[in-house]
């Protein structure tokens, strides 16, 4: 069992030198939350279930594996449908909408630096590997040089965020020794934050559209605003964005 660290706040004088970086994917590399937003109020606009639909219990949803969405729309919106249905319902809804996604401001630029400065860098999403490949099929260039990814359909992984079983695997599977307290994350979402905290790793915040704020959790409105050099990685001194290329 890994110990859990407290997080203290995240500064260039006090944090721990980062060797590590896990990202989750959706609302953070991937601009999803709208696509999913539009799939829910679609299954339940087809059911009757729209008033139901709160901006509350869409927040709720957010961020957690698509069988606990199932669970929680089935619940709050009283849907006769089983929850295997209601997954394969809105499945059926939310796949076409994949090939539009884009990436969040700021994703492609650190990645990339990261990754030409030899940073490992991992991704632990709560999404099966099936959504998450159709997710990020228009950008293979980027995510290509990961060195591994965790999907909530994995061996192994028997729970979603805020389990922090994705991000424990996704450590556990660096080839070169990874220590929790070096290891930082990504993330957009209150149950990822709670899964980060929970494997003992640092934990940057960058909310999607709903805000989001946790005690020395640092946060930040994008991707654009985080300083590598802060968090003792390389810094952007030497990064050209006119080199980013896309897949050819």
């Amino acid at each position: 069992m890994l110990k859990i660290s407290k997080i203290m706040k995240l500064d260039k004088n006090s944090t721990l030198p980062v060797t590590h970086v896990i990202f989750d994917l959706d609302g953070t590399i991937l601009d999803t939350e709208s696509v999913y937003r539009k799939a829910y109020r679609k299954v339940c606009k087809k059911y009757g279930k729209s008033e139901k639909l709160t901006k509350k219990v869409e927040n709720k949803v957010m961020g957690i594996p698509a069988m606990q969405v199932a669970n929680v729309l089935k619940k709050e919106c009283d849907f006769s449908l089983s929850a295997k249905e209601l997954r394969s319902e809105l499945d059926k809804n939310v796949q076409p909408m994949f090939e539009n996604v884009r990436l969040k401001p700021g994703a492609e630029k650190l990645i990339t630096h990261l990754l030409r400065s030899g940073v490992p860098v991992a991704l632990a999403t709560s999404s099966r590997k099936k959504n998450a490949k159709l997710k990020m099929a228009g950008y293979r260039y980027l995510f290509e040089g990961f060195s591994h990814m965790v999907f909530r359909d994995d061996e192994g992984i028997s729970e979603g965020k805020p389990s922090p079983d994705v991000f424990l695997k996704a450590m556990e599977l660096f080839p070169d020794e990874c220590s929790t307290d070096n290891c930082l994350v990504f993330e957009d979402s209150e149950n990822g934050v709670k899964a980060a905290l929970s494997a003992g790793l640092q934990v940057v915040l960058i909310p999607d559209s709903n805000p989001l704020s946790f005690d020395d959790v640092p946060t930040y409105k994008s991707l654009d605003d985080f300083r590598p050099e802060d968090y003792g990685l390389p810094p952007y001194e030497d990064y050209d964005e006119n080199s980013i290329g896309s897949e050819e």
